[in-house]
Order: structure tokens, then sequence, then C-alpha cells
């Protein structure tokens, strides 16, 4: 027998001795098929027009539910979910329901729970907390207004997508909601890789520090975008105050930003600083990358009391940010006398028109060993103390800003300016800077 053939009879013979699946995808159909169609492995209406669902389908082999794109659909039956032990897929994106029924809670097989799109969900019900097999919630495009406390025991979450999206205070002094991620509950998700919350721009409720303290301690990676409201990452005043009795003994400020290694901030409107009021020894000691993109407003980066934590930063990257005169605020040049950012190694400078200084008279980056500088014209003159690195490699500009730098005979040898031209590697006006930086291999 051709295998042609033998695939054709195949299709045609299996699903009727031992139910593999169903799939009507993309048919445009508003009824769902008959109960009795149901009992399959993986089932796959997505992309129709149903507008509801069969109350309770006995599905004990189901594996896999695909129903996303089914706009029309309103409402999901009280008892849909009590019969499908073993579904481990579940895929609900894209549909206008407004809420998650209890029987929820019998899908102890699940892994992976879909919702991105569901604009008009507003909030998860507790039984979500019995999904104690869950893997992966995407949540993202929802109305949801905030997380129940019962998140905290999907201990098995490895991924967590959620829109926050307020309508205010008075919403939640209705339903008696304090929080909208509850203390502890980020916390508790020990084998969670990867998070992203998406607020409302516009919602000047947020601050980073509104997610709660004791949800900083273990997060390694952090990108904040297009918060437009926000004036400052971490206040350390607020900080404080949240828990007097734990901040009295140091323990709050010690471990918030403990574990950081990566941030990235971009867009941020209003943004004036990164840091403000008291910082605990430990918050952001292990940071090792940092980069601040299209921040207009922004006019302090490294503060006197924010110096001192960041021994291990490694990459520094800061593009577009025209407020920016030097990357060292003016009291920070009383700071005590030791290296400003020991371990950094790779620094760039982008597109700021108003730098006049890099470190403000602060020795900068003794193991600094590539430096790009790109549209700062005010940047007239480099002192040793900034360049003051025994391992530098590479200086890359344009060389109408080189040419134009003015070297003090008091600071610099000859050898010393020799060895600056040697290392130094011409930037074009007239082509792309990021493609030239792909040619050379840079990280940015």
């Amino acid at each position: 027998m051709r295998e042609e053939t033998r695939d054709v009879l195949l299709e045609q013979f299996i699903p009727h001795l031992h139910p593999l699946y169903l799939k009507q995808e993309g048919l445009g159909l508003s009824e769902a098929p008959e109960v009795a169609e149901w009992d399959a492995k993986e089932i796959y209406l997505n992309n129709n027009h149903l507008f509801e669902l069969p109350e309770k389908p006995n599905c004990p082999s189901l594996v896999t539910l695909f129903l996303q794109g089914n706009y029309d659909l309103l409402e999901i039956p009280s008892s849909f979910f009590e019969c499908m032990p073993m579904l481990q897929v579940l895929d609900l994106s894209h549909a206008s329901i407004k809420s998650l029924p209890a029987s929820i809670s019998g899908l102890v097989s699940l892994q992976e729970l879909f919702l991105r799109g569901c604009e008009l969900l507003m909030e998860l019900p507790p039984e979500i907390g019995a999904l104690l097999k869950l893997q992966v919630l995407d949540l993202e495009g929802t109305e949801i207004m905030y997380l129940p406390k019962e998140i905290s025991g999907l201990t098995k979450l490895e991924c967590l997508e959620v829109s926050l999206y307020g309508y205010g205070k008075s919403y939640r002094e209705d339903k008696q909601i304090c929080k909208r991620i509850p203390a502890g509950s980020l916390a508790s998700l020990c084998k969670l890789k990867a998070l992203s919350i998406d607020v409302n721009p516009d919602d000047d409720e947020w601050k980073l520090s509104e997610f709660g303290n004791e949800n900083l301690v273990e997060l390694k990676f952090c990108l904040l975008a297009e918060c437009n409201e926000l004036q400052t990452i971490i206040d350390g005043e607020e900080i404080c105050t949240e828990g007097a009795q734990m901040c009295e003994s140091g323990v709050d400020k010690k471990l918030v930003f403990n574990s950081l290694e990566y941030l990235g901030i971009h867009c941020m409107m209003n943004l004036r600083s990164i840091w403000e009021g008291p910082i605990g020894k430990d918050c952001l000691s292990k940071l090792k990358y940092m980069a601040l993109h299209s921040c207009p407003n922004l006019t302090s980066i490294f503060t006197a009391s924010l110096l001192g934590n960041l021994d291990n930063l490694e990459e520094l990257i800061i593009e577009d940010c025209p407020q920016i005169n030097s990357l060292v605020s003016q009291e920070s040049s009383c700071f005590e006398p030791k290296p400003f950012l020991p371990s950094l190694k790779k620094t760039s400078l982008l597109d700021l028109p108003e730098l006049v200084s890099i470190s403000s008279g602060l020795l900068f980056a003794p193991k600094l060993e590539r430096i790009i500088i790109y549209a700062c014209p005010m940047l007239e003159s480099l002192s040793p103390m900034e360049l003051s690195s025994n391992d530098l490699k590479v200086i890359k500009g344009e060389i109408e800003w080189w040419n134009s730098l003015k070297w003090l005979e008091s600071d610099w040898s000859s050898r010393q300016k020799d060895y600056m031209a040697n290392v130094f590697v011409e930037l074009r006006r007239d082509a792309s800077l990021m493609d030239q930086l792909a040619e050379s291999g840079n990280s940015m």
C-alpha cells in the first residue's frame, strides 16, 4: 500500500476508533459541536463565531483545548470545566468573557492558561489557586483589576504576564481591595522565570515600590517602558513608611532589589530620578546591566547614596536623555574618594546634548574597556579621572568631536594622548549608528 493512501485511510478511520482530535478551526461556526464529539484528546475550535459552549461536556481524555479568537463568546457555563481532569493547555484568548467559572478549579492538570486580549475580563476567581500544576498564565491585554491572594499558591508558575488597568481607588474600595498585588504573592512564586506587568501609562498611582517591597527581593530582570506618570523608580522614603517595624530593623530596605541584575528603562516621559531617599546597603548591589533610553526629564542618574551600591555594574547605556549634564549629581562630587563604578567595562553615551562631564571629578570605571560617545557636543574635554583605566581598548565617537577635544597639558602626557589616539575608532555621521555598532559586534 502506498504511504499516501495509508495516511488518508488512517485519518478517515482512526477518529472513529479512538478520537484523537476534533479540528474545526476557522470555519465561521456559530454553534459548538455536539457534546458527543468532545470526547477527544485535542480540540481546535479557535477563530470561529461561537457564542455559547455546552454546559458540561464529558472530556476525560482531553489534553488541549483551543477556543481563542471566538469574539462572540460572552460566557462560560458554570459547570463547563467539571469533567476535564486531564486538560493541560487551555486557550481562551480574545474572547468576550467577563469572568471564569468556579469549576476551573477542576482543571487539576492544567499547565498553560491563555487569556490574552480578553478585554472584558476584570477579575480572576479565587479558585485559580487550585491550579497547582500551572506553569504559564497569560493575562496580557485583559482589564484585570488586581491579582487574587490565591495566586501565591501557584508555586510551579514559570511565566506570568498580566495587564493591570485600574479604574481608580473607588473600585478597589467597593471591592475591599487594598493592593493590586497582594503582599508576598510574587515572592512565593519561586520558579518564576518571566514576569511582565503592564499598567496604564497614565495612571499616576504607580511607582515601582507599589508592587510591594517583598515582591522585589528576588527580582533579577526588570524592564520598564512608557510609564508616563512615573517620576522616580524607587521611593526610599515610601519603603520606610510602608512597614515601620521592618524599617527600624533595616530588613526591608536592605533586601529590596537585592538580586536585580538587569535594569532597562525606556521612554519614561516624566522620570526625574532612579532612586530617591535612603537606600539599603545591598540594594542594587548585584546589578550588572543598566540602560536608560529616551527619558527627556531625567536630571539625575547617580546620587551619592546610590554610587556606593553599584560595585558590580559592568555595562551602562544612556541614550536620548537631554537634561543630563553629568552622570553623577553635583552633591556626589563630595563623595568618598573611591573608584566610581569599579567593575564597569562598557559604557555608551548617546545623544546627550547637555552632557559636559562624565564623572564630575570622581575616579571613573578603573576597569573600563570600551566607551562610545556619540552626539554629545557639549562634552568638550576628557579628564584622566574619566579615562583612568589601563584596560581601555576602544574609544568610539565622531571624528569631528574627537578632533575638537581640549587636552590640558597639565593633565595629559604626550604618551597618554598618543595611546588614546591609537584606540580611537571613528563613528560616521552619514551612516546609521546602529548599523555601525552591529558591524563591530557591540552589545547594544
